[in-house]
């Protein structure tokens, strides 16, 4: 349930950010994070 809703979110903002999160496991906690903020 945690991995649709994180790669959603990775996906709108950019590729960029999204094979960055990928590549970097607590990378994908930053992005979480963000969306959780707002």
């Amino acid at each position: 349930m945690y991995e649709e809703p994180e790669v959603a979110p990775s996906h709108y903002s950019g590729p960029t950010p999204a094979t960055e999160a990928v590549n970097s496991e607590p990378g994908f906690a930053a992005p979480q994070e963000s969306v959780t903020i707002l």
